[in-house]
């Protein structure tokens, strides 16, 4: 990767995780010059793929601590109901486009407060903030990470248990395009993208070092197996950054 880019991506980890404002115009010139590359698009594609909730995971680069990655959601995605989950390794992120409803859960404490970010028009958001804001038992399900392998470091298996939990939401929040929050490798949580105009983009700061588990709370006491997904192609890995492009500069 050029220096260029290398600089460009340290300033989006430097903007995370001093909680300032990523620039737009960087994220947008480091794409482009990624674009002139095919040695590059080519090894961003093969650690890149679309997730299981439906959102494209685009690792851009990996050094000896961390993983920063560019979450994608395309506005023809619905809002889909998630799984609360764990996974093993803390995290920063950066909301740079779209609307999200993000819930931290515990097993006990009952709900304490909904933490609404000001100038949010919250009308269209009522019935998910409600829906989420219930306790309720799930499933219980240990997921045996994969050490060896940084970008997709969930076991193929799920490790099945009898064991139900009821968890509880302790805070919900409404992020918006400037938000941030960290997350600890043993926290619970969702994160919903609502339907907007706008596509959903992220920027996620993850560290390298991993719990031997995470966790998956479900509704459902059997899950099948996580299969890992097929790479991104340049091609469609050159669609995705246009894309983004495309909303970042209009």
């Amino acid at each position: 990767m050029t220096n260029f880019c290398n600089l460009i991506i340290m300033t989006a980890i430097k903007a995370v995780f001093s909680l300032k404002n990523c620039s737009n115009g960087d994220l947008c010139r480091m794409i482009r010059t990624l674009l002139d590359s095919t040695d590059e698009l080519q090894a961003i594609a093969s650690r890149s793929y679309v997730h299981v909730n439906q959102f494209v995971k685009i690792t851009l680069q990996t050094n000896e601590d961390q993983i920063v990655r560019l979450h994608i959601w395309l506005p023809s995605i619905t809002s889909i109901k998630q799984n609360p989950h764990t996974y093993g390794w803390g995290f920063c992120s950066r909301i740079i486009s779209g609307i999200f409803v993000h819930t931290l859960y515990e097993r006990t404490n009952p709900f304490e407060r909904v933490v609404v970010n000001k100038n949010t028009d919250i009308n269209d958001f009522l019935g998910l903030i409600n829906s989420t804001t219930m306790s309720s038992k799930f499933h219980l399900h240990r997921l045996l990470l994969n050490k060896s392998n940084v970008i997709e470091r969930h076991h193929t298996v799920f490790n099945q248990t009898n064991e139900i939990v009821e968890l509880h939401p302790v805070h919900v929040e409404i992020m918006k395009p400037g938000d941030e929050y960290e997350l600890s490798r043993d926290a619970c949580h969702t994160m919903i993208f609502m339907h907007q105009q706008s596509m959903g983009i992220t920027l996620i700061v993850a560290d390298k070092k991993t719990d031997d588990y995470a966790f998956l709370y479900s509704n459902q006491p059997n899950l099948p197996p996580n299969e890992r997904k097929p790479c991104l192609t340049v091609s469609e890995l050159t669609h995705y950054f246009r894309y983004v492009l495309s909303e970042l500069e209009q």
